[in-house]
């Protein structure tokens, strides 16, 4: 088996999960824990042992990706404003708050016409 998880939250997911959970709820940018909760090499060693894996080897290695401008802006902050009970307009302004911070958040990682970031991947080999 070979299997590879990213983690911790590379930079632009931190930006992006502290303006979620200042503009919109605590509740909403849990998912970004969620989505990377798993990178300790020892943790995902455990899991597959347990799992009944045998010679269980784990590494992490950073990994440099490049996103395209399109990709990048595809979690589009108006379908997530929603996740918030109020108004139309109270909404609205969320989301428009939402993605002022987050695209001036990430305006550091800009290159190319899209975003370049790093991230660490978690990658385990093992034989059932």
């Amino acid at each position: 088996a070979l299997i590879s998880v990213p983690g911790p939250a590379p930079a632009p997911f931190e930006i992006m999960s502290q303006a979620l959970a200042r503009e919109i709820s605590p509740e909403t940018a849990a998912f970004v824990r969620v989505v990377f909760w798993l990178h300790g090499v020892a943790e995902l060693e455990r899991l597959l042992r347990d799992a009944g894996f045998a010679h269980v080897v784990a590494y992490s290695r950073p990994k440099a990706l490049r996103v395209s401008a399109r990709a990048s802006s595809c979690g589009s902050t108006s379908t997530i404003a929603p996740a918030r009970p109020g108004g139309d307009g109270r909404r609205q302004g969320q989301a428009r708050a939402l993605e002022r911070e987050v695209v001036s958040g990430w305006q550091r990682f800009a290159a190319d016409g899209g975003m370049r970031l790093e991230v660490a991947m978690t990658t385990s080999i093992a034989a059932k």
